[in-house]
């Protein structure tokens, strides 16, 4: 089994930098009204071909990637019960791949195929697996959801709506973030730990904290 040695060693930062610079290569197309990139379409700038198959998730798999040989180009799968929008997930399942391409490149020496993926990972310790499955989540997150149009639209929206929030009464911060991303899901079109993510990213602090304090939002856990 591989052990961590065999994953870059990457902070947060930079994380967030690697999709950032990929972004400001490819461009920050969003969705209307919403800070949410059309990572399909991104991808396909990058000629990184996103295919929607049936059955995929006989494999357990919702999405999956590898470079194509024959072709000289990475390809991301989509099962297509998934990409239909069940969960509200699909759009995060092609960041969090496109993550992997981004910052796990050599590991696609060895994986031409959907089998050489799954061989892969099976050969990868449990921590090694947690950090390589982490690393590529940080870097969805802030493909899909980028902090620098999320953070700001969020801001925004709690100013907007925090007579609502605070009548919630929220009893600690993922409370609040938990309330926030169920009102944000059904106009994002994205699920709500995708949206809770976000709000909990470190760089260098989490979104959430930030609002509490910015915004004075009066917690249950808080009160004398």
């Amino acid at each position: 089994n591989r052990d961590l040695t065999s994953l870059p060693t990457r902070s947060s930062s930079d994380l967030k930098e690697e999709a950032e610079q990929f972004l400001n290569q490819f461009g920050y197309l969003t969705f209307p009204n919403t800070p949410i990139i059309k990572v399909e379409i991104i991808s396909q700038r990058a000629g990184i071909h996103v295919h929607v198959i049936d059955d995929l998730r006989q494999l357990g798999l919702y999405g999956t990637c590898f470079k194509n040989l024959k072709e000289k180009r990475f390809e991301i799968l989509v099962d297509s019960m998934h990409y239909s929008g069940l969960g509200r997930s699909y759009q995060f399942t092609i960041a969090e791949e496109l993550g992997h391409i981004l910052i796990h490149s050599s590991m696609f020496d060895e994986v031409n195929s959907v089998e050489d993926r799954v061989r892969y990972e099976g050969n990868l310790n449990d921590e090694t697996h947690q950090l390589f499955e982490m690393q590529a989540k940080r870097v969805g997150s802030e493909l899909l959801l980028p902090k620098k149009i999320f953070d700001p639209f969020i801001r925004q929206w709690c100013t907007e709506n925090l007579a609502t929030l605070q009548k919630e009464n929220p009893i600690n911060e993922d409370d609040l973030a938990l309330h926030i991303a169920e009102k944000l899901s059904p106009k994002f079109g994205l699920s709500n730990p995708i949206i809770l993510r976000a709000l909990r990213r470190w760089n260098p602090n989490r979104l959430i904290d930030e609002l509490i304090s910015e915004l004075k939002i009066n917690l249950i856990k808080d009160a004398p």
